[in-house]
């Protein structure tokens, strides 16, 4: 179905078929295990593959997919309601949609398309689970059963206790997740559209008899959004955005690390993942990955690795999983101009008092370093 994206572009008679087929292979049972727990290597490919091909097509023949836009979105929402779809999938129907929002040609309607594919992702976020999870360093670290770790060892291993918080987190963290993918996807189309935000004071300018164009001025998101239909989202996304980038930095605190580092469990909270140990020194997959011949599973906490019933592992790779891609949705609010509207004027003082607060930046590893720049 792949293959036929070139076909369908200039021959759409077929594509929507093609799609539906894709989307349904999403949730494909598995007949090569029926009775199983868990889901047949065969399986997982089909689904990552499909999920892939739906957003190559959709790259290529966004336009012939905005007629069906409502059906393709209620189908998604769908799929999404399972709870027996992959979490890469999560994030390749976001990415699907996305792709398709920015052949919408209506600004209004881009926005608004933009805004309900990403409402559920929102109200994760501004949930009061999640909200109470980052209120304090504190509360942070209870979410992740760090706190536990100290007064109860075993709870690190304790396979319901393990799948609760893996769950929460998971839960929590594709949501920032699917922000960064839709907000990139969004951001990419918005550079390549000719007409641009509307200049303040061009009439004047031309009453005036300059031949300079004037300064834009201040621009809001609605100017903003004309071209990129996530920025009226920010004024929802910044506050918790913030406090996640703050909590998370304050773990690497000294008041912080003294108290972890003297646990023999919860000092690997602050160690390197594998996956980062597994990238410093390798730069193509060609070995099999971090799991494969050569790779770096287990060589951090001996014996163990993110894939076992056991959080010790996981917490290291949570952090850095967390705090890559908060910082990224940082430089994306930068970069689209979101950050020096009108609406966020208010927000401005917190955001510099976090992203520069000096004992942010003198806590930080270099590897955080790499991120934060």
């Amino acid at each position: 179905l792949d293959s036929l994206k070139n076909f369908w572009k200039h021959e759409p008679s077929t594509l929507l078929p093609g799609i539906v087929s894709l989307l349904e292979y999403l949730s494909a049972p598995d007949d090569w295990n029926p009775r199983g727990t868990q889901l047949s290597g065969e399986v997982i490919s089909l689904r990552k593959k499909s999920g892939v091909s739906l957003i190559s097509i959709a790259k290529l023949v966004p336009e012939h997919l905005v007629p069906w836009l409502s059906q393709l979105s209620e189908e998604t929402k769908r799929l999404l309601s399972l709870d027996t779809l992959l979490p890469p999938n999560r994030m390749h129907l976001y990415e699907f949609l996305s792709c398709v929002a920015t052949a919408v040609e209506d600004p209004v309607v881009r926005a608004n398309f933009v805004s309900d594919v990403l409402s559920n992702s929102i109200a994760v976020l501004e949930s009061s689970e999640v909200q109470q999870s980052v209120s304090s360093l504190e509360a942070f670290l209870i979410s992740l059963g760090i706190t536990d770790a100290a007064t109860n060892p075993s709870s690190v291993t304790n396979p319901e206790n393990v799948e609760n918080k893996t769950k929460q987190f998971v839960h929590f963290f594709s949501a920032i997740n699917q922000l960064l993918s839709v907000g990139k996807r969004c951001h990419e189309a918005a550079r390549k559209r000719t007409g641009g935000v509307p200049l303040q004071s061009l009439h004047n300018a031309a009453t005036n008899g300059t031949i300079n164009f004037p300064d834009e001025g201040p621009l809001s998101l609605q100017d903003l959004a004309v071209d990129d239909p996530f920025v009226p989202l920010w004024s929802r996304i910044l506050p918790i955005l913030l406090q996640v980038v703050d909590v998370t930095l304050r773990v690497w605190h000294p008041t912080s690390q003294a108290i972890l580092l003297q646990n023999n469990i919860q000092r690997y909270a602050l160690a390197i993942s594998d996956d980062e140990a597994y990238l410093s020194r390798v730069q193509d997959n060609k070995s099999g990955g971090v799991f494969g011949q050569g790779g770096t599973a287990g060589s951090i906490i001996s014996g163990t690795d993110r894939r076992d019933v056991n959080l010790v592992p996981k917490w290291s790779g949570w952090f850095n999983e967390l705090r890559n891609t908060c910082l990224q949705l940082l430089g994306l609010l930068s970069a689209q101009r979101a950050l020096y509207a009108p609406e966020l004027a208010p927000m401005y003082p917190r955001f510099v008092a976090i992203v520069a607060n000096p004992e942010h930046l003198q806590a930080m590893e270099n590897r955080h370093f790499t991120q934060y720049l």
